[in-house]
């Protein structure tokens, strides 16, 4: 009896390890590198881009930050419609 109990114990805990691993590895995303970018594969849009080369800008936090959505709205993949 304390054998079946063991086995039976034993088989949940591998069902579970490989139903944990199933669902980390679905759960990763798709990640590329170009371009000084890392990008969201299933999307396109880049999630994090390094060294940018961008102008001084001058004036507050928010005006600074919608002036660089703007320029760079093609590159970041922003709809037109969205209103920066």
């Amino acid at each position: 009896m304390l054998r079946k109990i063991q086995t039976i114990i034993l088989g949940l805990v591998l069902v579970s390890l490989i139903i944990s691993n199933q669902f980390t590895y679905a759960q990763a995303p798709f990640i590329s590198f170009e371009n000084n970018m890392r990008i969201d594969g299933n999307t396109g849009v880049p999630i994090a881009i390094y060294n940018v080369k961008s102008r001084i800008y001058s004036g507050p936090p928010e005006q600074i930050a919608r002036q660089f959505l703007k320029e760079n709205s093609g590159l970041l993949k922003l709809k037109k419609i969205l209103r920066i």
